[in-house]
């Protein structure tokens, strides 16, 4: 299976079965597809191996998505207030591997850039229930603490100087949950090797 110049959004109505897609932008995508005869639905015969990138990607739940806007921002200069007045952030140069067995995508080798952020993420995605579980490594020049308020906005202030590293914060995290309703956490006890 081959899309050269195709939309995320529509692929992820074919694999994920959701109503509304969770991204949207261009997709390319090399991948093997392997669709054994049988009786259990689409998803759970699907065998999928390959390599895709996603373009001008933009996550489409704004819980998933403001974080990475209010990093980025930080990163570029901006305080809060413009932060509000002008989100604008896209994931750019989202590419990786995955690889689909029995309903469940397994990530890896996956990047991507937004302004003055990247991260590598790996884990695995169900089809089948929208679980997420993924662990990943933010480098940013941002600030944590913009990335919310009050008491967390403290906490954030007081260890970003244990996860510098010259100017560049490194912030291990988890992603888990649902893609409906993700949550993101700091991950201090897990392997930073990517």
């Amino acid at each position: 299976m081959t899309v050269d110049d195709g939309r995320i959004d529509d692929l992820l109505r074919l694999f994920a079965e959701q109503d509304h897609p969770s991204m949207r932008g261009r997709v390319k995508r090399h991948a093997r597809v392997n669709l054994p005869a049988g009786s259990p639905e689409f998803l759970k015969r699907l065998n999928l191996e390959g390599e895709f990138g996603i373009g001008g990607g933009r996550l489409m739940n704004a819980q998933a998505q403001v974080p990475i806007d209010r990093l980025s921002e930080s990163a570029r200069g901006e305080s809060k207030q413009q932060e509000a007045e002008d989100p604008q952030t896209v994931l750019s140069d989202l590419k990786g591997h995955v690889s689909v067995k029995d309903g469940i995508a397994t990530l890896s080798n996956v990047s991507f850039t937004a302004p003055s952020t990247f991260a590598q993420i790996r884990g695995t995605y169900n089809l089948l229930n929208n679980a997420i579980n993924l662990e990943g490594i933010l480098n940013t020049k941002g600030k944590l603490s913009d990335t919310t308020s009050g008491f967390k906005a403290f906490v954030l202030k007081g260890i970003s100087p244990i996860l510098k590293t010259k100017s560049v914060t490194v912030v291990p995290f988890t992603i888990t949950g649902t893609s409906a309703n993700p949550s993101f956490a700091l991950d201090f006890d897990g392997k930073r090797h990517y």
